[in-house]
């Protein structure tokens, strides 16, 4: 449990409080990605009274690993909250545990999809070589195959029917009278 006691925190000043936390209390067997953590989560705080209100800011991390979102290879990430900030108000106790903040802050820095390196090229579709780790094997196959002219993607516009009952002429033809 992250626990600040506020008896220790000196008036008009700030207590610095770091340590660390098992990473148990992220619950990440629940999580909808594959993801586990390989350390405990490392914490930096610094608490300080503002009136009767409590304010934590800090720093917090946890290393994991996880399956990139693109080549589908697992890989090692910190998954970290730089700039957390926390608020109790009207804190009347002496100890007060943070940890559901924490933990929620933590969950909340997920990314949208964890990816191994910015660059990855992913996995190709053909023929499931990743491409991070060599070239794919069924371009020269996608070469053999018979040259099909790109569409552009205007072209269904050209036959739209309009509210004329005539369709739309087409671009270098005249209209015969």
């Amino acid at each position: 449990m992250i626990i600040i006691n506020t008896c220790h925190i000196p008036p008009c000043e700030i207590l610095t409080v770091d340590g660390t936390e098992k990473a148990e209390i992220l619950n990440l067997e629940e999580c909808q990605w594959e993801i586990r953590a390989t350390g405990d989560i490392a914490y930096q705080l610094y608490a300080s009274m503002a009136g009767g209100d409590l304010v934590v800011r800090g720093k917090v991390m946890v290393p994991v690993i996880t399956t990139c979102a693109r080549c589908a290879e697992e890989f090692a990430y910190t998954l970290a909250v730089k700039d957390l900030c926390i608020l109790r108000e009207k804190c009347a106790e002496q100890e007060v545990d943070i940890t559901g903040e924490v933990r929620e802050e933590l969950l909340l820095a997920f990314p949208m999809r964890f990816l191994c390196d910015e660059d990855c090229k992913g996995i190709c579709s053909g023929c499931r070589t990743n491409l991070n780790q060599g070239k794919c094997k069924c371009k020269a196959a996608k070469k053999e195959e018979a040259f099909i002219p790109e569409q552009s993607p205007w072209d269904v516009l050209d036959q739209l029917q309009t509210g004329n009952s005539a369709p739309a002429p087409k671009k270098g033809r005249k209209k015969s009278q």
